[in-house]
């Protein structure tokens, strides 16, 4: 997949994304998920990487962030998921060692704030695509969840997000399917790559970076899948 340069972006807002090698489970107990957060806490402040939301799914995760540029996204990432694998490997120690992600991390730029509450409400939304809750809040593993979090016996602090109103009726809109052009468009963009926002934008930003090939079309549109 074509990446964008180190430093090539300014200040913006990015969909980040891995998933377990060969889909492997990343998390098979409810105190990994725990103990991610609280690495997703001490990474976010650590980079001073802004949060505005996450899902944790038991063979791959989504976050959302904003940072001053591009480099500062991939130190982040790198520190974030070398710790992680150490991690694994000591919670996991009869499964082997070896790697634990498909690859690199996966990063996809976003306009504005406009497509950055759409990509919210397609990644806090994940669980309740999937059927594995009633509503998507009821998920402990995301950023729309408020229950506590426990590593063991221990309460962990969720990780520090970006201050912006969540009041009631965003819950009713991340519990309400989303429409299918742009469910299509967002499932687009985890599995090619393609940045979202305004078609000119995304034009652009694509030739600028040579990231064509994820806006170029091909075959047949994909019916939507409930595990992106």
């Amino acid at each position: 997949m074509p990446r964008i340069a180190r430093g090539a972006l300014g200040r913006g807002f990015f969909h980040v994304l891995n998933r377990g090698n060969h889909r492997q489970t990343l998390f098979h107990r409810a105190h990994e998920y725990a103990e991610f957060l609280q690495l997703l806490s001490a990474s976010t402040e650590r980079f001073k990487v802004q949060l505005w939301g996450y899902c944790l799914m038991s063979n791959h995760w989504h976050i959302v962030v904003e940072v001053d540029e591009t480099d500062q996204l991939s130190q982040w990432m790198h520190w974030l998921c070398n710790r992680h694998v150490r991690q694994y490997h000591r919670d996991n120690p009869k499964l082997g060692g070896g790697h634990i992600y498909q690859g690199r991390f996966k990063s996809f730029p976003i306009e504005d704030e406009g497509y950055l509450y759409e990509v919210l409400r397609y990644v806090e939304a994940n669980p309740l695509r999937a059927r594995m809750v009633a509503r998507a809040e009821d998920w402990p593993w995301s950023s729309l969840s408020s229950d506590p979090v426990k590593s063991g016996l221990i309460e962990v602090a969720r990780p520090r997000l970006t201050s912006w109103d969540r009041r009631e009726h965003w819950l009713r809109t991340v519990n309400q399917a989303m429409p299918r052009d742009r469910l299509y468009s967002l499932q687009q963009s985890v599995e090619r790559g393609t940045p979202q926002g305004h078609s000119e934008w995304v034009a652009a930003l694509a030739t600028q970076h040579g990231m064509e090939s994820t806006i170029r079309p091909r075959g047949r549109p994909r019916k939507p899948s409930a595990n992106d």
